[in-house]
């Protein structure tokens, strides 16, 4: 995840935080399935600090999330947008045309991840993904 951020935060002066808060729900997207076990402990460490932001608890609850109704991944979203954080790269106002640099780029650096041989292949999906 970091590596991928790292190329976005050096082509285009992004913040790493916020180059995170797009990268990471594309991560769990495309790679989630082979890392079930680990993701549901996440979800297990995160539900119920998310549901003490007044905020973002009314959120979760309107949203319908009872016993994992809706995919962890996008209460992570939403709780990326209830603090004000992108999640996509065109709210960055990055678009298609940015797209060619950024996929370069990672195939270069060999962005990887500690748990995956990620290729090319992988990059486009992530890169779609964060779109």
């Amino acid at each position: 995840v970091h590596s991928v951020e790292h190329v976005l935060s050096a082509l285009f002066d992004i913040a790493h935080g916020a180059g995170l808060s797009v990268v990471y729900p594309a991560w769990i997207r495309h790679f989630g399935p082979a890392f079930l076990p680990k993701l549901e402990a996440l979800e297990q460490a995160c539900l119920p600090s998310m549901f003490e932001i007044p905020e973002l608890a009314s959120l979760l609850q309107n949203a319908g999330h009872e016993g994992s109704t809706i995919p962890f991944v996008n209460l992570l979203e939403a709780f990326f947008e209830a603090i004000g954080t992108p999640t996509r790269l065109s709210q960055m106002n990055l678009g298609p045309e940015t797209h060619s640099s950024i996929l370069e780029a990672l195939v270069k650096h060999k962005a990887t991840g500690n748990y995956f041989d990620i290729q090319e292949p992988d990059h486009r999906r992530i890169l779609a993904l964060m779109a």
